[in-house]
């Protein structure tokens, strides 16, 4: 069953032109550019200097706000509240349990899941996601009445979840509904409208290593591919920035703001001190209360862009699912992180890295039109099969 959706989805986007790379849109043929060269005067970090515009940092006694100035609410306590996952079986239709080596796997018509004891790991029809919250086991003692008034105890282990991955991770995965324009339906829909991010820009150059293109040329080539395959599939698209820009953190999400944006992608490129580190990770934001996936301490407050929790979601997994079945390159997953892109969206949201710049492999590969077409497609069918699950036709 999952396999023919796939298969009917795929055709239906072949035909709308989504992954086709071959027309003219918007005056912007990009296929076969090349990513010009860096600048020959170094004026950024030095190479091996962390990427400061995309950290975690979070000043601890600053609340807070959204644009018109007011607080969000804090987290409550039933989005931290453990479900037993023997309790939600009925409700996402799931026809198979099994539990071995600490592993415990459902299947539905439609899906597996597997679920890692002890860990925030999980496996959506083969791609990596990280909940906020554990996969938790506990002993649970029942009673069992017996013939003539004796009783028997049961001792079994119970695995639970938290309630904010059940209604933010398996409610939006197992049961994808309308999540952009819940108000919205009407006879005339707003338009579905992508906004675009190439990350970093003008004075602040991104990724910078030898030999390779700076983090803000390479994203941006990809943005510009990415930006010909929705328009050549009639969606409208808006770009944060089309050229060498320098732009602040802030103005990402206030862009994305004034023009209404149905979804914001933004578009980076990874570099690490490990340099065997490769693969491509999507990122989102934590459920208020928790921990990024990178860290152990939660974080109390809820910020705009968990207004969107769900719906972040499913985007970020049909991103990186179909960025991993084009490229087939190594699933890191779809990650947490408070990064301010993602903690200020107005709209589903989430940060797509491409693939290591400091890895050897990766890099020549990125450094392959070929293969940053196919990176394109991979976001562009992303957000394609998104916009489909969550257009609701006019009353």
């Amino acid at each position: 069953m999952a396999s023919l959706q796939r298969v009917a989805v795929a055709w239906l986007l072949l035909l709308t032109g989504c992954v086709a790379g071959n027309g003219q849109a918007g005056g912007d043929r990009v296929d076969d550019q090349q990513i010009p060269p860096p600048a020959a005067r170094e004026d950024a970090r030095p190479p091996d200097a962390g990427i400061p515009a995309r950290e975690d940092a979070r000043p601890p006694t600053v609340a807070p706000v959204v644009s018109n100035g007011s607080v969000l609410a804090g987290h409550t306590t039933t989005a931290l509240s453990p479900i037993p996952l023997g309790t939600l079986t009925n409700r996402f239709g799931v026809v198979s349990v099994t539990v071995a080596s600490g592993v415990t796997t459902w299947e539905t018509p439609d899906a597996v899941l597997r679920f890692f004891d002890g860990s925030r790991r999980l496996e959506f029809n083969g791609t990596l996601l990280w909940m906020s919250g554990a996969t938790t086991t506990n002993t649970v003692t029942n009673t069992l009445a017996q013939a003539e008034g004796t009783n028997t105890l049961e001792v079994v282990r119970q695995r639970t979840i938290a309630q904010a991955d059940v209604d933010t991770v398996l409610a939006p995965l197992l049961t994808p509904t309308d999540q952009t324009n819940r108000s919205d339906r009407s006879d005339h829909p707003a338009p579905f409208i992508v906004i675009l991010d190439p990350g970093h820009g003008g004075d602040d150059p991104g990724a910078v290593v030898a030999d390779m293109p700076h983090e803000k040329a390479l994203v941006l080539d990809v943005a510009r591919r990415v930006r010909h395959r929705l328009r050549a599939a009639g969606i409208k698209v808006r770009m944060t920035r089309s050229g060498d820009k320098t732009l602040t953190l802030a103005e990402r999400p206030d862009f994305a703001r004034l023009r209404h944006g149905s979804v914001l992608v933004s578009i980076h490129a990874n570099k690490a001190s490990n340099a065997s580190a490769r693969g491509i990770e999507t990122f989102i934001m934590p459920a208020a209360g928790f921990p990024s996936t990178a860290d152990t301490v939660p974080v109390a407050e809820s910020y705009p862009g968990n207004l969107h929790d769900s719906a972040s979601l499913q985007l970020a997994y049909l991103l990186q699912r179909e960025l991993i079945n084009q490229t087939q390159t190594v699933d890191r997953g779809v990650k947490r992180a408070r990064f301010e892109v993602l903690r200020l969206a107005p709209c589903p949201t989430a940060l797509v890295e491409i693939g290591f710049v400091s890895n050897v492999d990766e890099r020549k590969r990125l450094a392959e039109t070929q293969y940053r077409n196919r990176i394109a497609d991979g976001i562009a069918l992303g957000i394609r099969i998104f916009m489909l699950q969550n257009s609701r036709p006019p009353l």
